[in-house]
């Protein structure tokens, strides 16, 4: 008889559980930050106003995502600190 493989780390594969989870659907809001030539500013800090514990940051793109839990409108702060 073969050996059983098991996975990484030698434990054996999860198992599916029998008990259904709650599933919450979190919209997630999206951007690029530019500046006023239309560039990205990476680093920039984005957070929720009411939640500022609701926050992220840009990547090299000026990208953000950030997740929107149970709101359908959202008021952000945007905070850049850069050089002339």
């Amino acid at each position: 008889m073969p050996p059983i493989p098991v996975g990484q780390w030698g434990k054996s594969p999860p198992q599916k559980s029998k008990q259904s989870a709650d599933v919450k659907h979190v919209a997630v809001i999206t951007g690029i930050v530019t500046d006023t030539h239309g560039d990205p500013l990476p680093g920039a800090s984005v957070w929720e106003k009411k939640n500022p514990r609701a926050a992220t940051a840009t990547d090299v793109y000026g990208m953000f995502s950030l997740p929107a839990k149970g709101r359908s409108s959202v008021k952000l702060e945007i905070s850049y600190i850069g050089m002339k």
